[in-house]
Formats: structure tokens, sequence, C-alpha cells
């Protein structure tokens, strides 16, 4: 009897053991371990397990703001994103030492449990450091949706709303706190200005062929060749390489004057100002521009065009 129950103890332990794992990887799912930055020799002993659960900063911490008239007058949800506060340069230094200190412990968590040898303290402590991850990371995003709007107005046009862009920054600024290597000595703006404006700009120019595929026309949004499917595909990614595909057809001109009037590479130019930088009529480069789409659209019909994009939509 003793020797049933002794291994129905180490039955019952091996069983608890288990849960700790699959606690443990449903935690480090939540967020990615890479870009880990954090110099444990230099800043170690400040920042270890207990340094960080006994001294958590909370979201409402940071510096107050005051929001600029113009910005209260586009609508009520920016005026609601600068009642965020800013974060000071030494606060901002802070936050990015402790989240790359977390990924570090959460790292090392991960290596003993490679190696059976955690318990339940280290789940209680990746559950807290999850959490904290977390609450610092809102922080910073936060904290620098200011800078996405002030970003946001400089691609706004009669396609590409405030509101659009300003989602498309703010979605990008999650990804920019996770890559950001305190480390190097620079402030995250620097870094997160070159990482927002480029999604936007990408943003940008895929919408404006998306138009310019709208205009050559209907066809080409609803049956582009899908050589993995075999048949057609509707994905705007295969879109935007075919629409470039087509563009490469054209000559030089012709490429020229649909680019700058559908802003494709820049902002969209009118039939004058494309008229004077080629030394034409504006009538002449309207020409242009029609006899370039029935192109096209011309190309977009024929077989020659799915057999030559078949390659670039697998």
């Amino acid at each position: 009897m003793t020797v049933l129950a002794e291994i129905s103890k180490k039955t019952q332990t091996a069983v608890v053991d288990r849960s700790l794992y699959k606690k443990l990887n449903l935690l480090l799912s939540k967020l990615s371990l890479q870009n880990c930055f954090f110099d444990a020799l230099q800043f170690g002993e400040e920042y270890s397990i207990r340094s960080l659960l006994d001294s958590v900063i909370d979201e409402d911490d940071g510096v107050p703001y005051e929001t600029p008239e113009y910005i209260k007058s586009l609508n009520s949800y920016t005026s609601d994103f600068c009642s965020y506060k800013l974060v000071s340069p030494e606060m901002e230094s802070d936050l990015f030492l402790r989240i790359g200190a977390i990924k570090q412990h959460l790292i090392d968590i991960k290596a003993r449990a490679a190696k059976d040898q955690i318990n339940q303290q280290d789940i209680s402590n990746a559950k807290q450091l999850v959490s904290c991850y977390f609450t610092y990371r809102n922080i910073l995003i936060r904290a620098n949706v200011r800078l996405v709007m002030s970003l946001a107005k400089s691609y706004i046009s009669p396609r590409m709303s405030f509101d659009e862009l300003l989602s498309v920054g703010i979605e990008a600024l999650p990804l920019c706190v996770d890559r950001f290597n305190v480390l190097l000595g620079y402030r995250f703006s620097t870094f997160a200005t070159t990482c927002v404006r480029r999604q936007m700009l990408r943003y940008v120019q895929k919408q404006q062929k998306l138009s310019l595929a709208e205009d050559i026309g209907p066809e080409v949004l609803v049956s582009v060749p899908d050589s993995s499917q075999g048949g057609f595909s509707d994905d705007p990614n295969v879109v935007l390489n075919l629409i470039e595909a087509l563009l490469n057809q054209l000559n030089a001109r012709e490429r020229d004057v649909l680019e700058n009037r559908f802003g494709i590479k820049g902002q969209k130019q009118t039939l004058r100002v494309i008229a004077e930088r080629l030394g034409v009529s504006h009538q002449r480069v309207r020409q242009i521009e029609t006899h370039a789409l029935n192109k096209l659209n011309q190309l977009a019909k024929s077989s020659e065009y799915a057999d030559a994009l078949m390659p670039i939509a697998g």
C-alpha cells in the first residue's frame, strides 16, 4: 500500500509539472522574445526580477500634455489621444531597459524549463513580468501617438484620410517598441519616425496602385491569375505585384505620366505640372494618360498578360 501511495504521489507531481510548462508556454506566446536588448553585466542587478516586480511603473505615470486647439478641433478621439502623458528621456530609457530585462528574464525561465528546472514561483514571476511588459509597451505607444499624428498630416490627400493614416501609424508603434535598441543611446522618437513614415508611405503607395487598378478595369481586381491555386486571386498584394508588372510594359513617358497622375511614387501631380516638366501641352498629357490606361486595360485582358505574370503570382 505504501508503494502504491508513493507511485501515486510521483504521478501527481509529474502532472503538476506538465501543467507548469503549459502555463509558461501560454504566457510566452503572448509576446516575442526576439530583439532582446539588455546588458546583464551593466544592468543585471538594478533590473533583477525582484527589483522589477517591487517597483512597477503605472500607466498613469508620465508628463501631462496640453492638447493644442487645432488637434481638439479634428475629432473627439484625437483629442483623447493627446490626453496620454509624455515620457521624459530618463523615463523612456528606464522603460526600455525594463522591457529588455523582462525579455531576458523570460528567456532565462524558458531555458530552465527546457531542463525541467522550473517551479510555481517561476510561473508566478513570468505572469507578472508579461503583465509589466504590456504595461510599459502601452505607456511608450501612448506617449508617441502625437508623433504619429504629426507624420500622418504629411500624407493626407482626397483619397487618403487622416483617420486611415493615423490607424496605420499606430499599428506600427508596437513593432517599433519591440525592435528599438535603447543601448545604442538615441531617442525612440528618431527610430519610430523612420519606421512609421516608411509604413505610411507603403500604405499610400499600395492604395494608389489599387486606385490605378480600378481605373484599368474591374477584371484586374477580380481575375488576377494565382498559380498556387490554379485559378484566380483577389489578394491585394498579388494585384499590386501585377500592376507593377503591367507598368513595366509601358514606355518611359507613359509610365511617367501614370505614376505622377496617380501619385504612385509621391504626390499626385496635375496635368499642367506634368506638361510643364515634359515640355508639352496639358492636352497632350491627357492623351498620353488615356492611351496608357487603354493599353494597360488591353494587356490585362490578354492571354499574354496571364502567362507573363503567373510566376509573380506564385
